[in-house]
């Protein structure tokens, strides 16, 4: 890997070249623990191995070695702060960042507080035209800071250029470990009685039960973000934030020739607050509703982008 990145820095740097780099992580020859395998489903521990196999071995979690100086550890976020910001295309899908199963708590990837990957996201704000993610957890304020009450910190954010942004496969919770649904009283009742979280882990059948209700003051923080930062994307035509979970919710906007439309499609209904409504200049009884599958709300926008409301 060093010679690789010793290699492409030798490159001219007005060269366009798409590197992806993949990791996967598997026994090595003598492996860390005797007499073991990879294996992709923790439930091969429960095998009874009586019979001579003695391929099992608890699940872990994969570790950098503190004696290993050569092979360090380096956070996605901090790779951010060397993307160039005359950067237009940010397409970006990882693995999914969760816990072994949905029943455990979720996992908190900014343990400093500090939600540098947002931060760094905002820095290349100017010249992005496309921006789209998948599979990461994201913070729901993360193109407009808000305080702790919903007012915007935009400072002097603004995406001149940016026509679309779609992220997708957003987890239920926020990077700091913050549910953004919660279980149902039956639910988190069944959960409380886990007492052994090991077997829990293992079981195929067992830990795969999802919260369901939204934590509406989330979803009213997403819309207020957007809300704001459209304020400052004149050129946007395609907006999509897709949160999945049993109850999936999905924001999305339309700017085409015939309408300007804002939308979101969910499960129970959402109604938008003042503050929303503010933030996007709307008037949330507008709003045509569709039952057909799921709540499917959408609402006409007047002009683009939306003026400040007075």
């Amino acid at each position: 890997m060093v010679n690789l990145f010793q290699e492409l820095h030798s490159w001219n740097q007005s060269f366009r070249v798409k590197l992806d780099l993949g990791v996967r992580g598997r026994r090595g020859d003598p492996a860390p623990e005797p007499h073991t395998e990879d294996w992709d489903g923790a439930g091969e521990y429960l095998w009874d191995y009586k019979d001579g196999r003695s391929f099992s071995t608890p699940p872990y979690r994969a570790r950098f070695l503190s004696d290993m100086p050569d092979l360090a550890s380096v956070p996605i976020r901090v790779s951010y702060q060397f993307i160039p910001k005359s950067l237009q295309v940010l397409d970006y899908e990882r693995e999914k960042e969760e816990n072994w199963k949905q029943t455990l708590s979720p996992l908190n990837v900014i343990p400093s507080g500090i939600d540098s990957m947002s931060i760094n996201l905002r820095d290349l704000s100017v010249n992005l035209r496309e921006l789209k993610f998948k599979n990461s957890a994201l913070a729901y304020d993360f193109m407009c800071p808000l305080d702790g009450e919903g007012k915007p910190e935009l400072g002097s954010l603004h995406w001149p250029h940016l026509k679309i942004l779609e992220v997708e496969y957003v987890r239920p919770w926020l990077p700091s470990g913050e549910p953004t649904y919660h279980y149902t009283a039956e639910d988190q009742a069944e959960i409380n009685q886990i007492d052994d979280w090991d077997w829990e882990i293992c079981d195929l059948e067992r830990g795969w039960l999802g919260p369901t209700e939204r934590i509406e003051e989330h979803f009213h923080r997403l819309l207020i973000s957007m809300g704001y930062a459209a304020q400052r994307m004149p050129s946007l035509k395609s907006l999509r934030f897709e949160i999945q979970s049993e109850n999936e919710f999905i924001l999305y906007f339309r700017n085409t020739a015939d309408e300007i439309t804002l939308g979101w499609e969910c499960y129970p209904e959402y109604q938008p607050d003042e503050r929303v409504a503010k933030a996007w200049n709307i008037d949330p009884d507008d709003s045509k509703v569709d039952f057909a599958y799921q709540y499917d709300a959408s609402v006409a926008l007047k002009s683009w982008p939306p003026e400040p409301h007075s």
